[in-house]
Protein backbone atom coordinates (compact mmCIF):
# COMPACT_ATOMS: atom_id res chain seq x y z
CA UNK A 1 0.00 0.00 0.00
CA UNK A 2 1.63 3.36 -1.21
CA UNK A 3 1.94 6.20 1.58
CA UNK A 4 -0.67 8.34 -0.03
CA UNK A 5 -3.51 5.48 0.29
CA UNK A 6 -2.42 5.24 4.12
CA UNK A 7 -2.31 8.73 4.67
CA UNK A 8 -5.44 9.02 2.55
CA UNK A 9 -7.67 6.08 4.11
CA UNK A 10 -6.79 7.25 7.67
CA UNK A 11 -8.11 10.98 7.09
CA UNK A 12 -11.43 9.28 5.69
CA UNK A 13 -11.47 7.01 9.18
CA UNK A 14 -10.55 10.04 11.23
CA UNK A 15 -13.51 12.21 8.95
CA UNK A 16 -10.82 15.37 8.48
CA UNK A 17 -9.48 16.78 5.44
CA UNK A 18 -5.90 17.75 4.36
CA UNK A 19 -5.87 21.45 5.75
CA UNK A 20 -7.97 20.39 9.15
CA UNK A 21 -5.54 17.35 9.73
CA UNK A 22 -2.00 19.61 8.89
CA UNK A 23 -3.56 22.00 12.14
CA UNK A 24 -4.16 19.19 13.94
CA UNK A 25 -0.94 18.17 13.54
CA UNK A 26 0.87 21.10 14.44
CA UNK A 27 2.01 22.09 10.36
CA UNK A 28 2.25 25.84 9.63
CA UNK A 29 1.05 24.89 6.18
CA UNK A 30 -0.72 21.43 4.65
CA UNK A 31 2.49 21.15 2.47
CA UNK A 32 3.43 18.05 4.25
CA UNK A 33 0.37 16.56 4.18
CA UNK A 34 -0.50 16.88 0.37
CA UNK A 35 3.41 15.99 -0.34
CA UNK A 36 2.47 12.84 0.57
CA UNK A 37 -1.64 12.99 -0.99
CA UNK A 38 -0.54 14.00 -4.39
CA UNK A 39 3.40 14.12 -4.71
CA UNK A 40 4.35 10.75 -3.49
CA UNK A 41 6.58 11.23 -0.40
CA UNK A 42 6.48 9.33 2.17
CA UNK A 43 4.95 9.45 5.70
CA UNK A 44 7.88 10.66 7.61
CA UNK A 45 9.23 9.32 11.40
CA UNK A 46 8.02 13.01 12.30
CA UNK A 47 4.74 13.11 11.01
CA UNK A 48 4.37 9.44 12.16
CA UNK A 49 5.17 11.33 15.52
CA UNK A 50 2.73 13.86 15.10
CA UNK A 51 -0.17 11.53 14.22
CA UNK A 52 0.69 9.53 17.20
CA UNK A 53 0.87 12.11 19.81
CA UNK A 54 -2.67 13.69 18.55
CA UNK A 55 -4.81 10.55 18.03
CA UNK A 56 -3.04 7.87 20.13
CA UNK A 57 -5.89 5.34 18.92
CA UNK A 58 -4.44 5.62 15.77
CA UNK A 59 -2.42 2.09 14.64
CA UNK A 60 1.30 2.78 14.34
CA UNK A 61 1.97 -0.58 12.63
CA UNK A 62 -0.87 0.90 10.18
CA UNK A 63 1.54 3.91 9.28
CA UNK A 64 3.95 2.30 8.85
CA UNK A 65 2.95 -0.75 6.04
CA UNK A 66 -0.59 -0.30 6.09
CA UNK A 67 -1.75 -3.65 7.52
CA UNK A 68 -3.96 -4.10 10.47
CA UNK A 69 -6.58 -1.94 11.48
CA UNK A 70 -6.60 1.99 11.27
CA UNK A 71 -7.80 2.00 14.76
CA UNK A 72 -7.24 0.20 17.36
CA UNK A 73 -9.76 -0.68 20.59
CA UNK A 74 -9.25 0.80 24.45
CA UNK A 75 -6.51 -1.92 25.58
CA UNK A 76 -4.67 -1.99 22.28
CA UNK A 77 -4.54 1.73 22.10
CA UNK A 78 -2.51 1.53 26.04
CA UNK A 79 -0.80 -1.39 25.49
CA UNK A 80 1.01 0.30 22.09
CA UNK A 81 1.43 3.58 24.25
CA UNK A 82 3.66 1.43 27.16
CA UNK A 83 5.44 -0.29 24.25
CA UNK A 84 6.10 3.10 22.55
CA UNK A 85 6.84 4.29 25.61
CA UNK A 86 4.15 7.24 25.16
CA UNK A 87 1.37 7.92 28.37
CA UNK A 88 -1.75 7.00 27.68
CA UNK A 89 -4.16 9.76 27.64
CA UNK A 90 -6.76 11.21 30.56
CA UNK A 91 -9.10 10.39 27.73
CA UNK A 92 -8.15 6.78 27.20
CA UNK A 93 -7.69 6.24 30.87
CA UNK A 94 -11.06 7.03 31.42
CA UNK A 95 -13.05 5.38 28.82
CA UNK A 96 -11.14 2.24 30.12
CA UNK A 97 -12.17 3.18 33.52
CA UNK A 98 -15.63 3.45 32.72
CA UNK A 99 -15.65 0.08 31.08
CA UNK A 100 -13.90 -1.92 33.85
CA UNK A 101 -16.85 -0.44 36.09
CA UNK A 102 -19.31 -1.43 33.53
CA UNK A 103 -17.27 -4.99 33.59
CA UNK A 104 -17.26 -5.23 37.76
CA UNK A 105 -21.21 -4.26 37.84
CA UNK A 106 -22.11 -7.26 35.52
CA UNK A 107 -19.69 -9.52 37.69
CA UNK A 108 -20.88 -8.33 40.81
CA UNK A 109 -24.48 -9.20 39.73
CA UNK A 110 -23.51 -12.74 38.65
CA UNK A 111 -21.92 -12.87 41.73
CA UNK A 112 -24.89 -12.04 43.68
CA UNK A 113 -26.88 -14.60 41.60
CA UNK A 114 -24.33 -16.99 42.61
CA UNK A 115 -24.66 -16.34 46.22
CA UNK A 116 -28.34 -16.10 46.40
CA UNK A 117 -29.04 -19.91 44.39
CA UNK A 118 -26.22 -21.33 47.13
CA UNK A 119 -27.64 -19.83 49.89
CA UNK A 120 -31.50 -21.45 48.97
CA UNK A 121 -30.03 -24.56 48.57
CA UNK A 122 -28.59 -24.39 51.63
CA UNK A 123 -31.61 -23.77 53.03
CA UNK A 124 -33.51 -26.46 51.74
Amino acid sequence: MKDSEILNSLMKELDVTGNSFSLKLGYKSPASIYGVLNRGESISPGMINRIMLKYPNVNELYLKTGSSPILLEKEEEIGQSNLMGRKPSMNMLWALMLDMSEKMEVMEQKLDEILAKKNSETNN
